[in-house]
């Protein structure tokens, strides 16, 4: 009798730890653990023979960026959280050091999200989280090879001091993952694009509204100083003088940096922050922080302050992503991503916020100092047809064509008189887009417009090759191959730098041009160069 009993346990537990998901794909109520349109590989799966043995059989590593956002792959109750390692890396001696992140679904099993960023968790123990909301950011906390989201389903554990337990395998509906896998489990060196969208905003009824503008045309702005700390920032350095070298700034580990031109200063100038930019006279370096936050210092780095706050209950799910100053340095344009066809800006002589609407979903934009034009990018992709269905040894396929269409559209300053200046359209037939061959066709599609000082000509990315083209569409040109994104001209319009590859993060420059060959200048990403001002006497 007993026997029978003990042998009855052992089935239902080897039911519930190795067998799929009792959801089917389709309804599975999992989607994958980073923010809708951003697309990741799984560096190891299900089975992995690194590290993907025993109680982590059934988990994922996604390829996620140091600091890309984790998102809530099913909703439930917060149960643990760790959050103050700072250590981590490619040894077992940080096996214990992991930040991480436990939510219980409820039913018996948990999500655990493991080598999360030091001081990044978002939420606490015992509250209730959506589905796609943002909880963390990505690291490489404890044991990890490199910056990427351990993500696994788990036996929910009896208490948070036993957060790592006996992992269960599931799918996931996100459609990208059901176009490639029909069994919705994401297999290795695979990339699949997420629709976790964040959950649906609630206003608060504290919240101020955002104004928009009445007027159709942007004024002219006077650059008048304003007592208002975190509206406007001190036009006057209150250290040094200006460098009478040229710099660029970029990110790099989590910081902000400078250098010189000819690669020999190198200075770390704020220890955490990303897309740095530099204002119109050369004298302040603003920054993202927090996703949600622009912030800005003086050029060698003392006064930081902040200057756009959009955290609220609306944003939710949302980022900052990309900025501009216009001419004069007293208005930052920006996208809040997911999903937006307007942008925002911030006029910091009014302290008010408006949009200028586009009406187009925008990827990336560059603004002219001086009118005020737009050169933006837009793109849109569809599977145009199947062609095989199969089996290799990473498990089921399935082979489609993807047809995909980007278009660089110039604008006025009132977002009006679109003319569109470049585009192209492709097919690419493999696993899914992008996968070609072994490379990743995606990151060859991005344009990443930017314009020339005088806004007479504008770069751009396309299939792996840096172009020039003129800002009617004219006299397109290539200057260099290999190329990864990631834009900036100097202030004279002589030279351009650019990020060159995506492993190494290299930045180079090269002749406006095209006459020579790039120079590389240092690993890191987001370079911009400084504006150094021409001083009457």
């Amino acid at each position: 009798m007993w026997r029978w009993i003990i042998v009855g346990f052992l089935l239902i537990f080897l039911i519930k730890t190795n067998s799929p998901s009792v959801f089917s794909s389709e309804e599975s109520p999992y989607k994958l653990p980073y923010s809708a349109g951003r697309e990741y590989t799984v560096k190891q799966g299900n089975y992995g023979d690194y590290s993907h043995k025993g109680k982590a059989t059934f988990a994922f590593d996604f390829n996620l960026a140091d600091g890309a956002p984790v998102a809530v792959s099913r909703a439930g109750k917060v149960l643990a959280v760790k959050d103050v390692s700072n250590k981590g890396g490619c040894d077992p001696k940080y096996k214990n050091e992991p930040n991480y992140v436990v939510i219980d679904h409820r039913d018996g099993t948990s999500a655990l999200y493991l080598h999360l960023q030091y001081n990044s968790a978002t939420v606490r123990e015992g509250e209730d989280v959506k589905q796609g909301q943002i909880i963390a950011k990505a690291d490489t906390t404890g044991w990890a090879c490199g910056a990427h989201l351990h993500f696994q389903v788990q036996e929910t554990p009896k208490d948070k001091a036993h957060w790592y337990t006996q992992s269960i395998q599931i799918s996931f509906s996100d459609a990208d993952v059901l176009r490639q896998e029909p069994d919705g489990i994401p297999k290795e060196r695979k990339s699949y694009i997420s629709d976790n969208y964040p959950p649906t905003p609630t206003p608060s009824p504290t919240a101020p509204a955002t104004p928009t503008p009445t007027a159709t045309v942007i004024p002219t702005l006077t650059p008048t100083p304003t007592a208002t700390a975190t509206a406007t920032p001190s036009s006057t350095p209150t250290s040094t003088p200006l460098p009478s070298l040229g710099k660029l700034v970029y990110e790099d580990k989590g910081g902000i940096w400078t250098i010189t031109e000819d690669g020999r200063e190198k200075q770390l100038l704020i220890t955490k922050g990303r897309e740095p930019s530099w204002s119109p006279d050369g004298r302040r370096i603003a920054y993202i922080s927090d996703w949600l936050q622009i912030r800005t210092a003086n050029y060698d780095g003392s006064g930081d302050q902040e200057l756009i706050n959009e955290r609220s209950e609306a944003n939710i799910g949302t980022q900052i992503q990309r900025f501009r100053w216009n001419s004069d340095g007293n208005r930052i344009f920006y996208l809040l991503w997911p999903g937006d066809t307007s942008l925002n800006y911030i006029d910091f002589s009014t302290s008010k916020k408006g949009k200028l609407p586009l009406d187009i979903f925008i990827t990336d934009f560059d603004i002219v100092r001086g009118n005020g034009a737009i050169v933006f990018e837009t793109g849109q992709s569809a599977v145009t047809k199947e062609i095989e269905r199969g089996q290799d040894k990473y498990g089921s396929f399935i082979i489609v064509c993807i047809r995909t269409e980007r278009t660089l559209i110039v604008a006025d300053n009132q977002g009006k008189n679109k003319q569109k200046v470049f585009g192209n359209t492709a097919e690419y037939c493999n696993y899914r887009l992008p996968r070609l061959a072994g490379r990743d066709p995606a990151h060859y599609q991005w344009f990443y417009p930017a314009f020339s000082p005088d806004g007479k000509k504008i770069t751009f990315l396309n299939e792996g090759k840096l172009f020039t083209i003129d800002a009617d569409g004219r006299n397109l040109r290539e200057l260099t191959r290999a190329t990864m994104g990631k834009i900036a001209w100097s202030p004279d319009g002589k030279k351009i730098a650019f990020l060159r590859s995506y492993i190494q993060n290299e930045i180079w420059i090269i002749s406006a041009d095209g006459r020579g060959e790039p120079k590389k200048l240092v690993e890191g990403i987001s370079p911009t160069w400084v504006f150094v001002p021409t001083i009457l006497s």
